[in-house]
C-alpha cells in the first residue's frame, strides 16, 4: 500500500480506523470552488427575491413585471431557478 494513495481516519461513532483513497489532483479545490459556487447563488437568489416582494406595482411595472408574476418568482425556493 502506498502511503501517498491512502490516509487513515476514523470512521463513524464506532471509532473504527480504516484506509480511504485520497483525493487528488486539486479535486479538493474544485469541489470546494464549486461548492462555494452554489452557496454564492442561492445567496444572491434569495436576496432578489426578497427585493423582489418590496416592489409596489408602479416599480414592477417599471421593469415589465406583473404583480402577480412577481409574488409567484418570490414565493420560489432558493435552490429553485
Amino acid at each position: 500500500m502506498d502511503d501517498n494513495r491512502f490516509f487513515f481516519g476514523i470512521n463513524g461513532l464506532d471509532g473504527e480506523v480504516r484506509a480511504a483513497p485520497r483525493i487528488g489532483g486539486g479535486r479538493w479545490l474544485a469541489v470546494f470552488t464549486t461548492a462555494r459556487g452554489v452557496l454564492h447563488q442561492w445567496s444572491a437568489r434569495a436576496r432578489q427575491r426578497r427585493a423582489l416582494l418590496s416592489l409596489d406595482e408602479r416599480l414592477l411595472a417599471d421593469i415589465g413585471a406583473h404583480p402577480g408574476a412577481a409574488r409567484l418568482e418570490a414565493g420560489k425556493p432558493f435552490w429553485r431557478r
